[in-house]
């Protein structure tokens, strides 16, 4: 009967060391993919800051150039009224 305790014991030991690499190497999969993971993450928030700064720089410009049309829509809307004053001061002599 003890050595029939014994066996099982052993082997009870013996399955639980056989289940260990395979749980540690799981474990280390996993953190090598967390790590692999979290690379890519901060690539990615580096990625993004770059862009938002390209965006501020583009809505800059393009503030910009709406103020430029809206001096060109002025001076046309000024110049049409004028050559239409013109033309009625013209047209009354």
């Amino acid at each position: 009967m003890r050595r029939w305790l014994l066996k099982q014991n052993e082997d009870k030991i013996k399955s639980e060391k056989q289940k260990q690499p395979v749980v540690y190497s799981i474990v280390y999969a996993l953190m090598a993919g967390w790590k692999e993971l979290l690379i890519d993450v901060m690539k990615l928030t580096d990625e993004t800051r770059g862009l938002n700064k390209d965006i501020d720089k583009l809505q800059s410009h393009l503030v910009e150039v709406d103020k430029r049309v809206v001096r060109l829509e002025t001076l046309v809307e000024v110049s049409t009224y004028q050559v239409m004053q013109t033309k009625l001061t013209e047209d009354t002599k």
